[in-house]
């Protein structure tokens, strides 16, 4: 075969070789790139024959070379020996924006005459035969623009063997080195931002190691950066808190949700401070985690607050049950005296018609009286300010409620030549479900102050349903109240003119006690007033209507259940005085009476005796009265009829009058205990 039919063989063979890499590159340019790199042949490159001595076929593939580099979707060009260009692909055109421009046989240097040295140094290695590389390359225009070029050098043989001159493939990455260098810039600016910050800065990798820590973190734990990299940084927290710190972070990471967590760093100096951590994920274009970025803020002083606030709170809730507690012993010390010294008076003014007498027990009966009201605002007060005070859910008759509270001044007010009004609209439902006991508590404070400072005139009381709450409304026609003095209203141990209190009497609780107890039934409490002209006071609270509750059900709770009764009763009573006075209350009614100093004694005579009620005191030596009532209860099964127990007590709370019921006594009262009250309990005819 001739040698240059050989050659032309050989050319082809090279173009077909060479079109196949040019398709393989179609695409990614960073698959071009490496294609391109791949182009080393230790055999020199394509020989090119002159176009002189071509034979047919040689013309032929010569013009493939060229049209193919013409075409190749890569930047290319072709040039001699004096660096004059023998063709360029469009790409190469597209991307120097050289657009239509006919470069063949123009000098590279004079198309770019802004080639600096360095890379006609390139060109005349290449030239010299030697193959040439740069991954990244600065090309600065004429323009004054800027191109970074990604580029490579071949030299090209002639058929003879000598260099015909060189082909160069660049690749523009301007776009790419643009986005390194706003990355760099972004991370020193990063960087520069949180050195500056006062907290510590962290940032990691998608998979949760550590990468960078601000020097906040490295100055306070005396880690290097190394020792902190990856999860060295949880050696710095404290052994208790790693693991929550660790689980916290791995949930993070696993669910792509915002990381907090709150743990205690140690420091140099070896003490451990609280810190909040918290960090949020950076995320690529197509939401993919890139890596995470947080801070850890020192909460030290705000975890000593809340330290301090709980010992403080740890130390309000001691006082207060200490408070309870000695409002709890101070009734029960107080009420038992108090027993005795109504009863007595009450029971004297029962024998004695002896006018003068009369006279000085009925002014000790009212002193005894008000002075057990003052008693019990006080508790009462305190109780509500300790919120111990608990409101009972239960069925009642309102306008029952209404009416035996407005009975009890009707006296008052005819002595005093009032009107005394009452008005419940028709449309309120005849069972509702509350307090009664706190609600007839509000109405005695308020219609007793309006009849109090009322000389003159009416008292109005009016009860209204304004959608989901009642309105109680008290006006009177009395002195008013002073603008200037409305102020005062609704606070303790405060009357609107001090000289009130010495002319009418009183605590000034009445109005702050009925507040706090409006309040806690769920309502608003308020009062308008005209110094000369009367005031109005209001007050709401929910209505709650009995879903099961009928007005008959009401009615059949204040009914007797036994009708006439000559009981025998047991008396169980560790304070001698208490005994011998319910003992002498008993004889006018003619009932027989056998007393029990423990509740012990109680239980034996109870299972040897026929006694229809038991008085039973709650606190008593040896065996309570809680105890006794249960055992009593525990030995009554297969009896026709249970012994009916009344529990008396001086502890006013809610939760002893239901652990006696619990206990099983059917009915409780407090002391000092009226003897009204005694009688109608033993005859079973008061409501529990």
């Amino acid at each position: 075969m001739p040698v240059d039919d050989a050659q032309t063989l050989k050319l082809q063979a090279k173009i077909r070789g060479l079109e196949e890499r040019i398709r393989q590159l179609e695409g990614e340019k960073s698959v071009a790139m490496a294609e391109l790199h791949g182009l080393r042949d230790p055999q020199p490159l394509v020989p090119v024959p002159a176009p002189s001595c071509e034979s047919p076929a040689q013309s032929q593939s010569h013009r493939h070379l060229l049209t193919f580099i013409e075409q190749a979707p890569v930047a290319m060009a072709m040039f001699d020996t004096q660096m004059r260009y023998i063709r360029a692909s469009r790409r190469w055109r597209s991307d120097y924006g050289l657009g239509n421009r006919d470069l063949e046989g123009l000098s590279h240097y004079e198309v770019f005459p802004e080639i600096g040295a360095a890379w006609k140094e390139a060109h005349r290695q290449g030239l010299a035969g030697e193959t040439i590389r740069c991954a990244e390359d600065r090309f600065g225009r004429a323009d004054g623009s800027v191109q970074w070029l990604q580029w490579e050098i071949q030299p090209w043989h002639e058929a003879s063997g000598a260099v015909g001159g060189i082909i160069i493939f660049t690749e523009d990455i301007t776009r790419r080195k643009q986005a390194e260098m706003e990355v760099r810039e972004s991370e020193t600016g990063f960087r520069i931002l949180s050195e500056a910050m006062p907290q510590m800065v962290w940032a990691s990798h998608r998979d949760g190691r550590a990468y960078y820590l601000n020097s906040r973190w490295l100055e306070y734990t005396g880690q290097t950066l190394e020792e902190a990299e990856g999860l060295g940084w949880l050696k710095a927290l404290h052994p208790e808190d790693v693991l929550l710190a660790q689980d916290r972070w791995t949930e993070a990471i696993s669910t792509g949700t915002p990381y907090e967590a709150q743990y205690r760093i140690k420091g140099k100096d070896g003490r451990y401070r609280w810190f909040l951590s918290r960090g949020l994920p950076k995320r690529s274009a197509a939401a993919e985690i890139e890596q995470w970025v947080g801070t850890c803020t020192d909460i030290g002083e705000q975890k000593a607050l809340e330290e301090a606030l709980n010992s403080a709170r740890h130390a309000a809730e001691e006082a207060s049950k200490a408070k309870s507690e000695f409002l709890a012993t101070m009734s029960h010390e107080i009420r038992t005296p108090m027993t005795i010294f109504m009863v007595a008076i009450e029971q004297l003014l029962r024998k004695d018609q002896d006018s003068e007498s009369r006279y000085l027990l009925e002014v000790a009966d009212a002193s005894a009286h008000r002075l057990l009201s003052l008693i019990e605002d006080i508790l009462d007060l305190s109780r509500i300010e300790a919120r111990r005070i608990d409101m009972e859910e239960v069925d009642f008759d309102l306008r029952a409620c209404v009416t035996a509270t407005v009975e009890l001044f009707e006296l008052s007010a005819r002595e005093k030549g009032l009107k005394l009004k009452m008005d419940v609209a028709s449309d309120i439902p005849p069972i509702v479900m509350g307090d009664p006991d706190r609600l007839g508590q509000v109405l005695v404070n308020l219609l007793g102050n309006a009849i109090k400072f009322t000389p003159q005139g009416e008292v109005h009381l009016s009860v209204r349903a304004q959608g989901d709450f009642l309105e109680f409304s008290v006006a009177d026609t009395g002195i008013g109240i002073p603008d200037e003095k409305q102020d005062l209203l609704f606070q303790s141990f405060s009357q609107a003119d001090s000289s009130l209190t010495r002319r009418y009497g009183g605590s000034g609780l009445g109005l702050a006690i009925s507040k706090g107890l409006v309040e806690l039934m769920g309502g608003t409490i308020s009062a308008r007033s005209k110094a000369g002209e009367g005031s109005v006071f209001m007050f709401t609270v929910p209505l709650r209507i009995s879903p099961k509750a009928t007005l008959a059900q009401a009615e059949a709770r204040r009914a007797s259940p036994d009708g006439d009764l000559t009981p025998t009763i047991l008396v169980a009573e560790d304070d001698p005085a208490i005994r011998d006075l319910i003992q002498m209350v008993m004889k006018p009614r003619g009932w027989q009476t056998e007393t029990a100093e423990s509740g012990r004694e109680a239980l034996e005579k109870w299972g040897h005796g026929t006694f229809d009620v038991i008085l039973m005191d709650i606190q008593m030596p040896e065996m309570n009265g809680l105890e006794a009532t249960r055992m009593i209860r525990a030995r009554e099964h297969g009896l026709p009829k249970p012994i009916r127990i009344i529990g008396l007590t001086a502890h006013a709370r809610r939760e002893v009058r239901e652990e006696a019921l619990a206990a099983g006594m059917d009915e409780v009262l407090t002391k000092p205990i009226r003897i009204a009250e005694l009688y109608s309990a033993i005859e079973g005819n008061s409501a529990d």
